[in-house]
């Protein structure tokens, strides 16, 4: 008895199914929009910008499209399922519509309004360089980087100051900071130790109506060493060359560190190293970065090195190394 009830439930259901479907029916066969997008999806001042339209569900036969940006009508356009429009350069924004007017006469239309942007990145590597350098300092492995956005946003003609945006910062797709965090304009990273590493910053207005996005690709570079004569007259000399030539009796040759993790101090928990022709020497100062050479002999020409390292568990590591030569004789350590 029980499986017969059973089974006239399940009879019910199936003649009442069709029904309910056919009720459905009426709203799927209701007119759909089209929809527009654009790339890119976040375009700059001033960028082009490929808008294009989708009817999917609606019948196109006989139907005919025309295109307006800001209620201008792009003749040149007509029946495009896509268009070519340019930022303003002021920031603006501008509005875009297509009107799919079918055969019937009905129009069915669909807008996207572009607001452009930008923002660039700039990143403050945290690596030591010498005073006299003029470039900029670059990122080596374990090394801190500053990186800072500057976004640039109209609103109402004005531009949006980064206090009140919200900034959304990730590092090689995992987000910092649990998410968006209003005026927060800047980050500080870490170079990871055997790769490069990405840094994306999503800026907006806190309704959503303003967007831009951004990323910035950081690679390591190895810190190297480059060696310059210190004069006993005019200090240390600005040029680095690939080998010294000297007529003097002795010369004496510093080693400058570029782009490690720290500043050299010639202490701490750094080591140094000098090699004259593969053998280790002793500094012949107090300071670690020097080496005095004296002209000895009938030889002209020997190779020094240098090298440091830390003691720690930090990443702070390089080594160089410069031909010298007398134009007669040899040298020695001092």
């Amino acid at each position: 008895m029980f499986w017969t009830y059973i089974l006239v439930l399940v009879l019910c259901v199936l003649m009442i199914f069709p029904f309910a479907h056919s009720s459905q029916a009426g709203s799927i066969l209701d007119p759909v929009q089209p929809t527009l997008s654009t790339t890119p999806q976040f375009p700059g001042l001033g960028d082009t910008v490929n808008v294009s339209l989708s009817t999917f569900g609606i019948t196109m036969t006989g139907a005919s499209i025309v295109w307006s940006v800001d209620g201008v009508e792009q003749k040149e356009s007509k029946n495009a399922r896509s268009i070519v429009v340019r930022t303003k350069e002021n920031g603006k924004p501008s509005t875009v519509t297509a009107t799919v007017i079918m055969v019937n006469g009905k129009k069915l239309s669909a807008t996207r309004t572009i607001h452009p942007g930008n923002i660039d990145l700039v990143a403050e590597p945290e690596t030591y360089t010498p005073l006299s350098y003029q470039g900029r300092a670059l990122p080596s492995a374990g090394s801190v980087v500053r990186v800072v956005a500057i976004p640039t946003l109209y609103s109402n003609g004005k531009r949006v100051p980064a206090s009140e945006l919200m900034f959304t910062w990730s590092q090689d797709g995992a987000v910092l900071f649990g998410g968006p965090v209003t005026g927060k304009e800047e980050v500080t990273i870490v170079m990871p130790r055997f790769s490069g590493t990405t840094v994306t910053v999503t800026a907006q207005k806190t309704d959503g109506s303003l967007r831009t996005q951004n990323s910035l690709q950081l690679q390591s570079v190895r810190p190297l060493v480059l060696f310059y004569e210190e004069s006993t007259l005019y200090g240390t000399l600005l040029s680095a060359p690939s080998t010294f030539v000297t007529p003097k009796e002795e010369m004496t040759v510093r080693a400058v560190p570029y782009y490690t993790p720290g500043a050299p101090r010639g202490g701490g928990a750094l080591t140094y190293h000098w090699t004259v022709d593969g053998k280790r020497v002793e500094p012949t100062s107090s300071d670690p970065y020097t080496l005095t050479l004296k002209r000895v002999a009938e030889a002209v020409h020997t190779t020094i090195g240098f090298s440091y390292q830390s003691s720690g568990g930090t990443l702070e590591y390089g080594q160089g190394a410069v031909d010298v030569s007398f134009t007669a004789g040899d040298f020695v350590n001092l």
